[in-house]
């Protein structure tokens, strides 16, 4: 095995020395290091070393012998979790995975470089279930890193937000042919929301990101009584709103400054609150 072959080395290269070389804990999966995602919005940090440790489980993107390290998390909900390891001193790679294995499971993200650096940033839809984050290198390379989780709620059905647009969507089942039937997945902070199906429309920025002002408006654009909410993967502020304009919805909130995971939801009031919308949206 690698790391049968990597620990005699590294072992007998100390020894020579009259050290002793110490691996980090969760250089196996095995003894992967439990993350606690906590409650949305939380951001949990971790950081260590893979120079302490030996490569096990190989990557689909990048297929490189390169020392690695495992973290396990658990999700309770239907989920985006994301993870970045910017501020890490090295070429990462990070991929996740469902087992222990010497590959990468198929059906997993796996990324390299992100926003014009040499660290990773990825996110991906999760069920509930546990699951593994490794921490890997590129051709091989080890080093310092941080890494960052968040995570948030996400809906039957998920799209990537546009930029500042009018764009358009449906609640209405029957206006989703071909996709998975709508169902009430998150809850808004400033109604009810008594059953009302929803959308997620997510998006990740970077870590040179400025921040600034977020708005969207249903007014006039909806069929149903609607529930506008944002959430950031590195803050508990939510902007929310129920009934700005009749039946529809207005908001505006302040955008957190840096790399992070945030998401805008269209939802119904209530279980017959449901159709086709649009939302008018500005975004930084």
């Amino acid at each position: 095995m690698i790391r049968s072959w990597m620990a005699g080395l590294v072992g007998g290269l100390l020894l020579s020395a009259g050290s002793a070389f110490a691996y980090e804990a969760n250089d196996q999966c095995g003894s992967a290091q439990v993350v606690n995602l906590g409650a949305f919005s939380t951001v949990s940090t971790f950081s260590g070393n893979t120079c302490n440790a030996t490569p096990d489980t190989l990557s689909h993107c990048r297929p490189y012998a390169a020392p690695d390290v495992f973290y396990r998390f658990t999700v309770n909900q239907r989920s985006l979790v994301y993870v970045d390891a910017f501020s890490s001193t090295y070429d990462t790679v990070l991929f996740f995975t469902d087992v222990c294995s010497t590959e990468q499971n198929k059906g997993f993200e796996c990324v390299d470089d992100q926003c014009g650096t040499l660290q990773s940033q990825m996110v991906q839809l999760f069920e509930p279930g546990t699951y593994y984050l490794v921490v890997s290198g590129f051709g091989g390379q080890c080093g310092a890193f941080n890494i960052h989780f968040q995570h948030l709620p996400a809906s039957d059905v998920l799209y990537k937000l546009p930029e500042s647009s009018q764009f358009s969507s449906s609640t209405d089942n029957m206006a989703n042919r071909g996709v998975p039937l709508l169902t009430d997945r998150t809850q808004s902070t400033c109604s009810g929301s008594y059953g009302g199906r929803d959308v997620t429309h997510y998006y990740t920025t970077c870590p040179s990101y400025l921040g600034g002002t977020l708005s969207a408006t249903t007014c006039g654009l909806a069929s149903f009584d609607t529930v506008l909410y944002f959430r950031q993967g590195n803050t508990p502020a939510v902007a929310c709103n129920d009934d700005a304009c009749g039946l529809q919805s207005t908001i505006s909130g302040a955008v957190t400054p840096g790399a992070a995971l945030r998401a805008l939801y269209t939802d119904g009031y209530s279980s017959s609150s449901f159709g086709d919308f649009s939302i008018n949206l500005s975004r930084p």
